[in-house]
């Protein structure tokens, strides 16, 4: 079902606008009205889980975070990075205004879980710490080790809900994706008249249309590549054995040979490329988390998260046609207007986001073969 056809994915040159500007405002516009009134008469908020760490994504989400709250006039006291960082007195001591105008915010993403524990155990802490306190979770991916859907719960999910089904002030939670809406709704909001769940998109769509940041491409093709724990291991076919390893681990003598198989392929069918153009292809295999962004040695953490976001936006720019398996790849290049094909991440949330948003954006094709998405990518070229 989600087999390549690289006629849906259309060049730059062919828009006289942005392709998918109306899917952008949607999503904006689902965000900002949702939030609009839960903010209503809160002026101060406590930010838990400021990524501060290279993930270009990360910072796109945090980016768009800022965004919203900046155009909801809300003042953030302190944002926290990590359980080392935070501490309740501090975090209590510099709010300023009463009581009934604060809150606290969870950062939204993928970390709803126990893939990425030390930003889900803050979570509960700051739970158990403020338990008067409203809260608002950003939209996030669920994902537990072990979770079906069934009678038996992995203990993580299952301390998950007592704290916050044991919290005494109101939580909105958003879902980022169909399952993970189901997984809340089942297990939070039927349970407990305190919690509110609602299907939203990823923050990052609250920076908008950024066509404008596009850079010149000096390669053809990026291989942008994951190097965390969600890097699937997949089989490749190559000069006729299986291989299993992930995508950042191909050689580029690897590549090029899978490039040449399929383009021998393509000539055979009779297609019009010629002998040796795929020979000249110049391309590159990397991941946005190998090296920081740049910024001064005193910046602000707001500092820090746009220059990543707009470093992450340069990083994507250099190449004709990306070929991604990371969710903010595909996000940010559905913002920059350009084409690129989606592999899968190996816990699914890439696919489930894309089915539930941004499957009808013709920027993107889905592959679940990379050898099949390299042949998509020569073709976008």
């Amino acid at each position: 079902t989600h087999a390549c056809t690289h006629t849906q994915v259309h060049t730059q040159q062919a828009f006289t606008g942005h392709p998918c500007q109306s899917l952008i405002t949607n999503l904006t516009n689902q965000l900002t009205d949702y939030y609009t009134p839960i903010f209503e008469g809160i002026e101060e908020v406590a930010f838990i889980g400021l990524p501060d760490h290279p993930n270009r994504g990360d910072s796109a989400i945090m980016v768009g975070a800022m965004i919203l709250m900046d155009a909801l006039k809300l003042k953030v006291i302190q944002a926290v990075h990590k359980m080392v960082e935070y501490n309740p007195a501090w975090v209590l001591g510099n709010f300023t205004v009463p009581v009934a105008k604060r809150m606290i915010i969870f950062h939204g993403g993928g970390n709803f879980g126990d893939l990425y524990k030390h930003h889900h155990v803050l979570r509960l802490q700051v739970l158990k710490d403020f338990p008067t306190y409203p809260v608002v979770m950003f939209p996030q991916t669920v994902y537990f080790k072990g979770y079906t859907n069934d009678t038996t719960l992995p203990t993580g999910l299952t301390e998950t809900i007592e704290a916050f089904g044991s919290h005494k002030a109101r939580i909105w939670m958003g879902a980022r994706d169909f399952i993970s809406e189901t997984a809340l709704q089942t297990h939070f909001a039927k349970p407990f008249t305190h919690i509110e769940v609602q299907l939203l998109p990823d923050m990052a769509f609250m920076i908008g249309d950024q066509r404008h940041r596009r850079g010149l491409p000096y390669l053809d093709m990026l291989i942008h590549a994951r190097l965390d724990p969600e890097a699937p291991k997949l089989p490749f076919e190559y000069r006729n054995k299986t291989m299993i390893k992930r995508v950042a681990d191909l050689t580029v003598t690897e590549i090029r040979v899978m490039m040449r198989e399929k383009a021998a392929l393509k000539i055979t069918n009779g297609s019009v490329w010629s002998n040796d153009w795929y020979e000249f292809l110049t391309f590159t295999v990397d991941d946005w988390i190998q090296n920081d962004a740049k910024f001064t040695e005193h910046s602000s953490w707001q500092e820090r998260m746009w220059s990543r976001t707009f470093d992450g936006m340069g990083f994507l720019s250099r190449a004709r046609v990306v070929v991604t398996n990371r969710l903010h790849g595909h996000i940010l290049m559905t913002l920059l207007g350009m084409p690129h094909v989606i592999m899968g991440d190996a816990y699914g949330k890439l696919l489930k986001f894309r089915s539930t948003w941004t499957a009808q954006c013709p920027l993107s094709v889905w592959s679940d073969n990379f050898q099949e998405g390299l042949a998509v990518a020569m073709d976008i070229i």
